[in-house]
Formats: C-alpha cells, structure tokens, sequence
C-alpha cells in the first residue's frame, strides 16, 4: 500500500469517529493527517480539502462555531485556507462540495443579520437542492429538513408561522422532492470515503433534440431547446465540426447565463469553461485563452483533473507563446503536473512533466535554466519521480557547458546519483543516465536553445 493511500484510509477511520461524535479524537486525527502527509510528501489538494471540510464539519457538528468560522475564513496562504479554495473548486467529489454548502449554509444561519443569515441560507441550500433533485435524491430529507431548521432558527419561529414569501424557496423544493421523512433536528448525510472518484460529463443526462415536431412544416423549425445539456450538446457538435467561432459563440451565451441564475450545477458550469478554453486556443486567441483560465470565476465549478490538467498544460505553452515571465510557465506546468498527479495516471504524469520541461528549456536556456532546473528537481524529489529529478540535473549541466564550467558537471553528477538513491527505479532512467554520461563527455561551449524557440513559435 502506498502512502497516499494509508492517509485515505486515515481519513476514513478519522471520519468514523466523528461519526461516533468522538470529536477530540477525531480533531486530533485529523491534525496527525495533515502532518504525517505533509512530512511523507504525499499531500495534495485533494487530501486537504478533504481534512478542511471533516474538521469544519466536526467543528459545526459539536457546536464549536466560533472555530468553524475560523476554518471557513482561514487566511489564503495557511492550509485550511488552501482546503476552502480547494472545496470552492470542486478538487474533490461533487457530493463533498455539497456537503462543503451544507455546512457553509448552517454557519450563514447563525448570522446576527437576518436579512444576511435568510440569503446565505437559500443561496447555499437551494444550490444543494438543485443538485439532490437531479443527481442525488438520497440528499432530499438533510437538505430540506436543515432548510426548515435555519429558517426556523432564523425567524424565531416554527416553520408554519413564517410567511410563505420567506419559504418559497423552500417549499419549492419540499414539493417537489414529494412525500419524505425528514429529520427533526439538523442532520447531515455520511461523510463520501477518502477515494478520488471525480465527475463525468453531462453526456449520461444527454436528451436526443428534434429539428422538426410532428405537425410541423418543412419550412418551420422547432425552436432550439433550451436546457442546459442541450445547449452543452450543441457546443460540442459545433466543435466536433471544426466550427469553432459558433461553438465559442454558444459557450460564452451559455457561460453568461449559468453565472447570472443563483445556482448553477458546478459540473456544467466545469465543462462550459473548459470548452471555452478549447475554442479560444483552437482559434488562436493565445491572449485570451490564457485571461480565461486565469479568471476569478464567481460561482463554483467541477473540472475534471483531465480537462484541468489539460488546460494548465496548455497554458504553460501559451505562456512562451505570449512572451509571459517565466514565472507564469512554471506556475502553469506545475499546476499541469499536479492534475496529473491527482489523477494517478502515470503516462499522462509523464507527458506533463515533459512538456514543462521542453517550454522551459525553450524559454531562454541562458537565462532561466537554472531556476527551472531547480524547480524540477524539488517536484521530482517531492513525487517521488527519478526521470523528473534526472532532467533538473541535465538542465543544470547544460546551463554548466554554456557557461564554460566545465568543472561543474562532475559535480553535478555525483548529486544526481545522490538525489535518485532513495526513489523507484523508472524505465527512462537507464536512457536518461545516458544522456548524463554524454553531457559529462562533452566539452563547451553547447549551443543556445534559441534557435529552437524560433522555430517553435513559428509552427
């Protein structure tokens, strides 16, 4: 068993206790999580938002609310502020970010304003609703039931004696989720296991549209459907197409109007803005394909790690193509590589880790390699990755013949023998070695990368 997989099965036995109501265990679990995964290298997005989101239940659950409000508003650069914004983005299952807003919506409900409490509260649960009544009807009686406890809790009053025009949110919701038992007290469903198990395209809720209704002349046409999987249905036609500038018409309509409802599916919304991605690259809007994924987005959203990590790729291209700082090129294949990672599937690890290391060798070998180099071979040590750690070193010797160092490379050998003693021996290490004894054999001064960059650039 790896050591990513003994913390998911630390977090399950964690979310055990905290639902045997053993909180100061639990709490303590959770902590020794975080640090054990830290200092074992294994710690990802996804295993903090799912520690974020078990101790912010854990605090709301034992009525610990001032800490709650503590995790919900941690600074950006602490880890439970990274896990919020990991939660807000969907770096888990759909089902944990409905439980991110079940547990959001109860701390809303505690607000002094009632005005602020009553619009958190519907805004949270009624994006849960939503998604109960589509996908996951199993959730209908928590997130009702809770509904009427906050509004209760709000209005200080029972349920019945709130005027209809404050409920009828609610009670569209409770109409339509028909006869069920729902719980008396605030309740919330069972934690989803510590497994990385991501969503899937809208393509399973695929209704197949007719161009013409029975009764209809030729010359007439039925007016287009307007639900949100058709029009998703229609992007991808118009892409599969090559006709990008409708398909990129349609997905921007479509984005505008999921961002104006007060709830949109996160998964939808996920897939509205990869396809917007796709169609501003394919078109060669460089510029603003990379402003789009980079923009603050206000409503949440699900991607796929493929399509994230897809995207990220790309944009570590783009990035050299649109002459950014090399910063951004390294913010953007390590954002590639983690997707992969997080997504567990080595080739495509590998892919990633390659297109980094080609832009970033393209990009002003003279000037940056180092830097780069650097970086690699720190990912590589932290992900356990002999071919990654093996390539920082062959940027380094390269940078070293360019320079005239001559002096340096054995050095620089003797440290890669060092740096890949504790890691899992990979296929590429033998060829790459190879590549090392070569570099050590030669003699300066190698050639610039620039020429390459021209060409590049040019395709």
């Amino acid at each position: 068993m790896s050591d990513y997989e003994t913390y998911c099965r630390a977090g399950d036995a964690a979310d055990q206790l905290l639902s045997q109501k053993r909180f100061q265990e639990a709490e303590a679990a959770y902590h020794a999580l975080l640090k054990g995964a830290h200092a074992a290298d294994v710690l990802d997005s996804f295993l903090v938002a799912k520690t974020t989101l078990s101790l912010l239940r854990m605090h709301v659950e034992s009525d610990d609310f001032p800490t709650a409000h503590q995790v919900l508003k941690a600074p950006e650069g602490s880890l439970l502020g990274q896990g919020i914004k990991f939660l807000g983005t969907g770096q888990t299952s759909v089902n944990d970010l409905m439980m991110f807003f079940l547990v959001v919506g109860h701390l809303h409900s505690l607000e002094t304003d009632q005005s602020k409490a009553q619009a958190g509260v519907n805004h949270y649960l009624s994006m849960v609703g939503k998604y109960a009544v589509a996908e996951a009807p199993a959730l209908l009686p928590a997130v009702v039931g809770n509904w009427k406890r906050h509004l209760e809790h709000i209005f200080q009053r029972p349920i019945d004696d709130i005027p209809s025009p404050e409920k009828a949110q609610l009670e569209t919701l409770a109409s339509s989720a028909g006869a069920l038992e729902f719980p008396t007290q605030i309740a919330y469903p069972a934690m989803s296991p510590w497994k990385r198990d991501w969503g899937s395209p809208t393509e399973r809720n695929k209704v197949a549209t007719r161009s013409r209704t029975p009764g209809m002349t030729t010359n007439e046409r039925a007016p287009e459907d307007t639900r949100v999987e058709s029009q998703i249905d229609r992007i991808v036609t118009a892409m599969k197409a090559q006709d990008f500038k409708e398909a990129l018409q349609r997905v921007q309509t479509l984005k505008a109007q999921l961002l104006t409802e007060s709830v949109a599916e996160p998964t939808n919304l996920g897939w509205v803005l990869f396809f917007e991605f796709k169609c501003l690259h394919a078109l060669k809007d460089y510029q603003g394909a990379l402003a789009q994924a980079e923009e603050s987005v206000s409503a949440p959203y699900v991607m796929t790690t493929n399509n994230a990590a897809f995207r990220a790729s790309v944009c570590a291209e783009l990035a050299l193509r649109c002459n950014r700082p090399i910063e951004d090129i390294v913010t953007h294949a390590t954002h590639a590589y983690e997707e992969r990672v997080r997504g567990g599937n080595p080739s495509h690890i590998a892919q990633s880790l390659n297109t980094a290391f080609v832009l970033l060798e393209l990009k002003d070998a003279e000037d940056h390699a180092e830097f780069f180099a650097r970086h690699l071979i720190d990912l590589g040590r932290t992900h356990g990755s002999d071919t990654t750690v093996i390539r920082g070193y062959l940027m380094l010797m390269r940078g070293a013949l360019r320079a005239g160092r001559i002096d340096a490379l054995r050095p620089l050998v003797d440290d890669i023998v060092v740096a890949i003693g504790p890691l899992k021996k990979s296929n590429k290490r033998a060829e790459l070695m190879g590549e090392v004894s070569m570099l050590e054999a030669t003699r300066p001064p190698l050639p610039s990368n620039l020429p390459k960059l021209k060409r590049f650039l040019a395709r």
